[in-house]
């Protein structure tokens, strides 16, 4: 019952509010002396592709797009559109209604603590604002004619975001400097590869979260997402959505496989990526409409290497095709299987081997690199000398499962060298870094830091895909082998 009568008088308010409009712009048209223009809608994204570029880039500023409701509200007009008094009529039914004025935190509700200019205020701004920007948002978006199952679709939307005690987004996670060769891939039940379309594009860019560090062409350059689906939370009052959905401690269980999937990414494709970006999209509500832009809430989380700041959105990007995105999806699911829940003894591995890309090519990341070989090959409770167990492990697997450019030998000493160079930066020893820096493949220089990244990736994707090392001492059982037919089907350290 509440749901219709709100209905009917937010229809009432928004037909007389369009009709107001209407006449009022028709007035000033008509009057050959008035010099009244709308204002254009501030702080509004446009989405563009520099000829140099090819991920997208936005300009933020003053749009070509009216602000429809400033005609409204806006004190510099020495004349502004009526409010007709069934805007008072809607006004006054919400604030009768107990339940509701709980959830606006209006009428006996309005927190004695607020400071955004009173009571009358934040009234004003809950009702006329609210009806503005709906006649706005419906004008960008069909016409200044009113239609009723038009606005029957904003208003169920509308509706949902205030009555729903749960709330469904969706949540993507940009991809950063990669693009895809694939649309719409399915990873899970749960979580997809999408490429996204210019509306989330546009208004992912304007809706910054409080604790943004991200360079904005940095946050803008990328053009698929990892989508997770059907996460919901909460919706206690009018300010748990906002609250809630920029709060990044939301997505904490999400992250985690953010993390694993980046992890896979990186080891099957090679790409130097990262993201700063969590994007929630309402689904089957809205809360909150600005012209024709989709409502969605940002969160930040700066993961990406630092060097990408330095104009890297210019230089040429990489891409990953079909193939390398079924590796991906083989890869994450040996790590995760279809119930989510990852190996115990691959958590700390895929930890340090993304901070390490994101150090790189920083002399730091070798210890990320180093820990994270130590606890895919090394057992928590071995005993001995750990470089040498280290080194005789990652040499059998190269005999069934080889690491290009390196005979055993030569991947031996790669091992010696890398955890050398771990042990100069930790205890320190400048006179033996250079020494360290670099290692020779096939008669060329490659940074020491690189090519242990890429071992650590090669060793994920062996142990992960092949079953028979489910523990690091499994691996000692090729001393005893001729042969093995190779089970590793995506894995590639080229």
């Amino acid at each position: 019952m509440i749901k219709e009568i709100i209905y009917e008088k937010l229809k009432a308010a928004f037909i007389d509010g369009l009709d107001s409009l209407t006449k009022f712009l028709d007035k000033q048209k008509q009057d050959k002396y008035s010099f009244f223009s709308i204002d254009s809608h501030k702080n509004f994204p446009v989405l563009r592709n520099a000829e140099l570029n090819v991920y997208p880039t936005f300009y933020v500023g003053d749009s070509a797009k009216s602000d429809y409701s400033s005609v409204f509200s806006n004190w510099r007009y020495s004349e502004k559109a009526e409010k007709p008094e069934s805007w008072q009529d809607y006004k006054s039914y919400i604030l009768s209604n107990e339940e509701l004025c709980r959830y606006f935190k209006i009428g006996e509700f309005y927190p004695i603590d607020r400071k955004e200019g009173g009571r009358d205020f934040w009234e004003d701004f809950m009702f006329d604002a609210f009806v503005g920007d709906l006649i706005d948002a419906y004008i960008h978006k069909h016409s200044k004619e009113f239609n009723e199952s038009f606005f029957l679709e904003m208003f169920n939307l509308y509706y949902n975001s205030i009555s729903s005690k749960k709330l469904i987004v969706d949540v993507l996670i940009p991809i950063i400097l990669v693009d895809f060769t694939v649309v719409d891939f399915h990873i899970n039940e749960n979580i997809s590869l999408i490429h996204m379309p210019n509306s989330l594009q546009i208004s992912r860019n304007i809706r910054l979260s409080s604790n943004r560090t991200s360079h904005p062409d940095v946050a803008g350059a990328a053009t698929h997402a990892f989508l997770f689906k059907n996460i919901s939370f909460d919706n206690a009052d009018c300010d748990s959505i906002y609250n809630t959905l920029s709060d990044i401690e939301f997505y904490k269980n999400t992250l985690v496989e953010v993390d694993y999937l980046f992890a896979c990414l990186r080891s099957v494709s090679k790409v130097e990526t990262g993201y700063c970006q969590i994007v929630a999209r309402p689904l089957g509500w809205q809360s909150n409409f600005k012209a024709d832009l989709e409502e969605t809430f940002v969160a930040s989380d700066r993961k990406y290497p630092s060097h990408f700041e330095n104009n890297a959105w210019y230089k040429a990007y990489s891409l990953v095709d079909e193939k390398k995105c079924e590796d991906i999806r083989l890869l994450y699911s040996g790590l995760r299987g279809d119930a989510g829940k990852g190996l115990a003894n691959f958590d700390l591995s895929i930890q340090r081997l993304n901070k390490a890309c994101l150090n790189s090519p920083d002399d730091d990341a070798i210890i990320d690199a180093a820990i994270a070989l130590e606890s895919l090959l090394i057992s928590s409770d071995a005993h001995g000398e750990i470089n040498y167990k280290l080194s005789t492990r990652v040499s059998l697997l190269h005999k069934f499962y080889p690491f290009s450019g390196f005979s055993p030998e030569g991947l031996a000493a790669l091992c010696k060298k890398i955890y050398a160079f771990r042990s100069v930066i930790v205890h320190g020893n400048a006179k033996k870094l250079d020494s360290l820096r670099i290692v020779g493949i096939d008669g060329n220089d490659e940074l020491t830091v690189v090519v242990a990244i890429r071992l650590l990736e090669h060793i994920i994707q062996v142990r992960v895909l092949n079953k028979q090392f489910a523990k690091a001492e499994d691996i000692d059982k090729l001393i005893f082998q001729l042969e093995l037919p190779s089970l590793l089907t995506g894995a590639s350290d080229k």
